[in-house]
């Protein structure tokens, strides 16, 4: 950084630099905490995003249906990954304009008892063994992401305009 000449930086050199567009190395192993402001925004766009997914799936289902967001927190992605059940649904997910792709995970029996009701079954749990989803079952499934992914951009639609495009299930 270049000083003043008498080995002082100068305070217009250091907003120079962060200012120039050089990226900042990330350590993803070690994330940084979220300001108390950045949380209450993605916590107040995920509860927006729980409200309307919720009454959109009670009017698809014909059962009343209730999504609460649990908490935000930031993980690194090892442990985001062995914090998930031996068995569930992940839906790859991409994100506009980033181009990034997204995890969204389903614990199996969510999945299962969702297309049963979309099949017009009773609105309970079920215990099914795991299986891939059949090309119906996934047919509707991703219908019903479509419908979530939209429901998700607008509940960000206050942080920034973003879109969400469900790419695959595994």
């Amino acid at each position: 950084m270049p000083d003043d000449g008498a080995g002082v930086t100068s305070r217009a050199s250091q907003r120079r630099k962060r200012g120039s567009g050089v990226p900042e190395v990330y350590d993803f192993r070690q994330p940084m905490t979220l300001t108390r402001e950045h949380g209450r925004a993605l916590e107040m766009a995920l509860q927006t995003f729980a409200r309307q997914w919720g009454t959109l799936l009670s009017s698809r289902l014909g059962a009343l249906t209730t999504v609460t967001l649990d908490t935000v927190a930031m993980r690194t992605y090892d442990e985001y990954i062995q914090s998930l059940p031996q068995v569930t649904t992940a839906i790859v997910m991409q994100v506009e304009p980033s181009r990034t792709p997204a995890v969204l995970q389903i614990p199996v029996e969510a999945t299962m008892t969702l297309i049963d009701c979309l099949l017009g079954g009773p609105a309970t749990t079920l215990e099914v063994p795991f299986r891939e989803l059949t090309e119906i079952e996934w047919r509707l499934m991703k219908d019903m992401l479509d419908l979530a992914a939209n429901e998700l951009a607008y509940g960000f639609q206050s942080i920034m305009k973003i879109a969400f495009e469900v790419r695959s299930a595994k």
